[in-house]
This record gives structure tokens, C-alpha cells and sequence, in this order.
């Protein structure tokens, strides 16, 4: 009941009437690129969730650099290049836990002392003295800056994945190893290639597929393989063969109309 629920639901917001599919196909080379990279164009292009979602994607690397530089100007000193010198400590066998300009250990202190006895006079000292603190200062942002750093690494990692995984090439592979199962492969529908490109590619188009991919990776590969199935056999099939008869019947009709006027014609000729 579940899973029939999740099928019917795809395939509303795949099978919408507002996606404007058979708009789409006389666009250009320059149009299909907007369409594909800018989501503000509509919501009903096929590719409307992907955008967005990678668009988010995108938005973690920036802040997550942002913020890398926000402590640049914070401590008033070239952060992003704090964790290079750590590590060129480290591999050069000093101690990362070293004195460095942006967290010194020690410095010179001005002291004046008065005199006991005589408040006229005073005596001006500079002697060194320790800075506690950034012994702690210096351990939490050497923390942070990997911290930092780690979340960019995987959050670019990610980002790849997923813009490697959307490609046409791969959504079209992904279909076909879910119809291609040992439950599925013996139906004849199941090996037309030219059915199966239309389905990735005019029917679920981009955000079906993404649909599909987080289900797989939320749920497991076996629902996924049968939603696909069940969108395949009782959705798509069902509206590619209606389509084939409609677009029979309208071609029989334009053929008749085209014989009755031949006659028209050709009556007019004689008479």
C-alpha cells in the first residue's frame, strides 16, 4: 500500500502537465544549458529539484570556505594558510605545537614601579613574560582549521558524486540495471532500448531519476528496482502505447482527409 502510494506520487510529479516536455524538445543548444543550469526558469523543467539541491551542495563549500577566511580577518592574520605551515612543522619533524606569529607564547612586557617612599619616582622595566592562553588559543584553532578543512574536502567530494551521478549517461545506466533484474529480465519491454531512453529521459527526466536516488539510497537497491519496475510497466508503458494510438488515429484521419480532398479535386477537374 506504501510503495503504491510512492509510485503514484512519482508519477504525478513526473507525468505533470505543466513540464513543458514537448516545449523543450525545439530548444536550442544555448536554451537547454539555461534550462539545465538555472533553476528560476520554472519549476515545471524537469530538472527543478537536482538544481536546487546541487545549488545547496554548492552553498556548503562556500560557507564552509567563508568561514575559513572570516577567521582570517578575525585574528588579523592569513588563517588560510595556518594549517600548510602546521603541517610543514609537523612533516620537517618540529613540533606542531610550536610558537608561531599568529599565537605567540611569550612577549616583552612594559612594567613601571614607584619607589617606596618617593611617588615622583618611577622606574620603567621591559622584561619577558608568558601568554598562557594562547597555549589553548593555539590547540582550538589548529582543531578548527582541519575541522575546516575536512568538511570542504567532503562536501567537494560529494559534490562531484552527485554532479557525475545526474549525468544523462548514468541515469540512463541506473535504469537499466533496475529493469535488467532477474525478477524483470524475461519480459520483452524490459530490453527496447528505445522505451527505456524515453523513460529516462522524457519521462522521468532529471528529478525523477533524483527522486529515485535518494530512495535507493535511504531505503535500499530492491525498493528502488521496483518502483522503477511498477513506473515502467503500469505508468509509462501505459501512456507510450496511448500515445502510439492517438497519434495512429490522428495520422488514419489526416490520411482520409488528405484522400477526400484528392477527390474534391479531382471531381472539380472532370466537372
Amino acid at each position: 500500500m506504501c510503495l503504491d502510494y510512492v509510485v503514484d506520487s512519482i508519477d504525478q510529479y513526473c507525468n505533470d502537465h505543466r513540464r513543458q516536455s514537448e516545449e523543450r524538445i525545439h530548444a536550442n543548444i544555448f536554451q537547454r544549458i539555461l534550462i539545465t543550469g538555472w533553476c528560476m526558469s520554472g519549476k515545471y523543467l524537469g530538472n527543478y529539484l537536482v538544481v536546487l539541491y546541487m545549488t545547496t551542495k554548492f552553498m556548503y563549500i562556500v560557507v564552509s570556505v567563508l568561514q575559513i577566511f572570516l577567521l582570517s580577518v578575525m585574528l588579523g592574520s592569513n588563517f588560510a594558510l595556518y594549517g600548510i605551515q602546521v603541517l610543514d612543522r609537523f612533516f620537517r619533524g618540529v613540533h606542531w605545537d610550536t610558537e608561531s606569529r599568529l599565537f605567540p607564547k611569550t612577549t616583552l612586557c612594559d612594567f613601571t614601579i614607584r619607589e617606596f617612599g618617593h611617588p615622583k619616582r618611577s622606574h620603567d622595566y621591559t622584561v619577558p613574560c608568558v601568554l598562557p592562553l594562547n597555549l589553548f588559543n593555539q590547540q582550538m584553532f589548529t582543531f578548527l582549521y582541519f575541522w575546516y578543512a575536512i568538511v570542504i574536502l567532503l562536501n567537494i567530494c560529494d559534490f562531484i558524486l552527485w554532479s557525475y551521478s545526474i549525468t544523462p549517461r548514468n541515469r540512463l545506466d541506473f535504469i537499466r540495471r533496475r529493469l535488467h533484474t532477474r525478477k524483470h529480465s524475461s519480459i520483452k519491454e524490459m530490453h527496447d532500448q528505445s522505451k527505456i531512453i524515453e523513460f529516462t529521459h522524457g519521462y522521468l527526466e532529471a528529478d525523477g531519476f533524483f527522486i529515485l536516488s535518494l530512495i535507493k539510497e535511504n531505503s535500499s537497491d530492491y525498493v528502488a528496482a521496483e518502483i522503477v519496475y511498477r513506473l515502467y510497466t503500469e505508468k509509462f508503458l501505459r501512456k507510450y502505447h496511448n500515445k502510439i494510438t492517438t497519434a495512429a488515429i490522428y495520422d488514419h484521419i489526416n490520411g482520409q482527409n488528405e484522400n477526400v480532398s484528392k477527390r474534391r479535386h479531382l471531381c472539380s477537374l472532370i466537372c
